[in-house]
């Protein structure tokens, strides 16, 4: 009876310590890489009692970026989790199961902080058979083996028809495709692409590094797939640049502005024309050659209204390029367009910059805040001497066939006008570097009585008197001084004097 009683005793104080029974599989679970593997007692599976605890360990992976998968029916008559450390019960950290809510599988990413990880049955709902499969499997391969069906499902959904594409000018002609309509449909496809390549993407991102160039079947699924996903986005890129061409010389037609504008794209696509086949190229150069037979007779009406002299705004490089790059020759016309062009817009920008030089130089000499030094004129001569030789030559031979252009007459009218007031400022500026030494001797005589009819007697040159414009204001100070003084030393005569001068 006694021994009977320390039996329950003992038997209360196990259940008491935690009450969770260890399931350990014969033959033991293996950290290795492989397919599902069934957890057995022996020859059969594990029983497990309603409202009972139970607990398993499972060796830490071998190398990082690893799941444990395990696999069974009737999951949800279990309570589970998997842990790092097993506190019987005093709170577990448990770690994230990452498996789809509806399927039968629990998986967990292991880590190597510890050697073992502890599978805790906190609870079973009814009585049960264990049927248990683990694997041990690369987060890689697993992921991509989960969702390459659904991957290869929005590839296949997701294809954009090549049918217009391929047939492109033979047989199915650019002015009838619906522009927006594909091109929307394209954007939308694109997306949706784009989005599982950035899951492919982060998958290859924890490759092992053994397994690239390998004969591994879910790799070589995994590579095919990607490839073929980059080909058909590198289509739908294609074929967006192309229905972009032909929407955007549609647009413009009978507006050889918005064409202008439109010339770097047009240019853009040209240079990249070897990522098109050879029937694109051709039906694309076709329409830019009906394009380009407009150009000329367009910008040579421009040219002959044209009656100021700033710069013609005809962007000859982008067109001369458009020409080369869709396989035109340029016409005779358009040559002598290009030919004027350059000669005028280099001619108006020489005028604008030696007016703007001339102005310049004009607003020093009128700075009044420093009277000029002795060589502040002689100074100016080459500057004036680089102005004359900046202005653009008169000669309409550089012109070409449109010398004749009323722009052309204007320019040269300008800068015969800007000529002649270079040479006129040029003459007072000789005659200033004669009067400024003897100015600025009499200035330091006080003399500027004497400053003040040198002035007026040169009154040709209005810029000296703004240069001076103080010099009224230096005199009169001066003879107030003088005049105080005379009377402070009692020389009334000679204040009277001063008075009257």
């Amino acid at each position: 009876m006694k021994l009977k009683y320390v039996m329950v005793v003992l038997l209360g104080l196990l259940t008491a310590c935690g009450g969770y029974k260890q399931l350990t599989p014969k033959p033991e679970v293996v950290a290795l890489e492989a397919g599902y593997t069934p957890i057995l007692n022996k020859d059969k599976s594990f029983e497990l009692k309603k409202g009972k605890k139970y607990y398993m360990t499972f060796p830490a992976a071998l190398k990082p970026n690893f799941y444990l998968v395990l696999k069974a029916a009737r999951l949800e008559q279990l309570n589970s989790h998997l842990t790092r450390q097993f506190t019987k019960g005093k709170g577990d950290i448990k770690i994230a199961e990452e498996s789809a809510a509806n399927d039968d599988l629990l998986v967990y990413k292991l880590d190597q902080t510890v050697p073992v990880f502890t599978w805790v049955i906190e609870e079973v709902l009814a009585e049960m058979v264990l049927d248990l499969d683990y694997r041990y499997v690369p987060v890689w391969r697993y992921r991509f083996e989960t969702k390459n069906a659904e991957f290869q499902s929005i590839l296949a959904r997701n294809k954009v028809s090549r049918d217009n594409y391929d047939n492109l000018g033979n047989g199915v002609n650019p002015e009838n495709l619906r522009f927006d309509e594909i091109l929307n449909e394209i954007r939308t496809k694109s997306g949706n692409l784009k989005a599982i390549q950035g899951e492919l993407l982060e998958i290859e991102a924890i490759f092992p590094p053994d397994i690239k160039n390998s004969d591994d079947k879910a790799y070589l699924d995994y590579t095919g797939l990607r490839q073929e996903l980059e080909e058909e986005l590198r289509f739908h890129e294609n074929y967006s640049n192309v229905l972009n061409f032909f929407k955007r010389e549609k647009e413009t037609r009978n507006n050889n502005t918005t064409f202008s504008e439109s010339l770097s794209e047009f240019n853009r696509f040209f240079a990249d024309k070897s990522r098109y086949p050879e029937h694109v190229r051709r039906a694309a150069e076709k329409a830019m050659a009906q394009r380009l037979s407009t150009v000329a007779p367009f910008y040579e009406n421009k040219i002959r209204q044209k009656r100021d002299v700033s710069p013609l705004d005809i962007p000859v490089d982008e067109l001369e390029k458009l020409f080369k790059e869709s396989g035109r020759a340029s016409d005779p016309q358009f040559q002598a367009i290009a030919k004027f062009t350059r000669a005028f817009n280099r001619n108006a920008e020489a005028l604008a910059g030696t007016r703007k030089g001339l102005n310049d130089i004009m607003a020093r000499t009128r700075n009044s805040s420093n009277w000029p030094s002795d060589n502040f004129y002689t100074n100016l001569v080459p500057e004036m001497d680089r102005l004359l030789s900046s202005l653009p030559s008169a000669s309409t031979a550089q012109y070409g066939q449109l010398a004749s252009a009323p722009c052309v007459e204007q320019l040269n009218r300008e800068a015969l006008s800007i000529n002649q007031q270079v040479n006129a400022a040029q003459q007072n500026f000789d005659q200033a570097a004669a009067l400024v030494p003897q100015i600025n001797r009499l200035r330091s005589q006080n003399d500027y009585r004497g400053i003040i009819q040198l002035l007026k007697a040169n009154s040709q040159i209005d810029f000296l008197v703004d240069q001076y414009a103080n010099v009224d204001r230096l005199s009169l100070e001066q003879q107030t001084a003088e005049i105080a003084a005379a009377y402070d030393s009692k020389q009334w005569a000679l204040a009277e004097s001063r008075l009257r001068s």
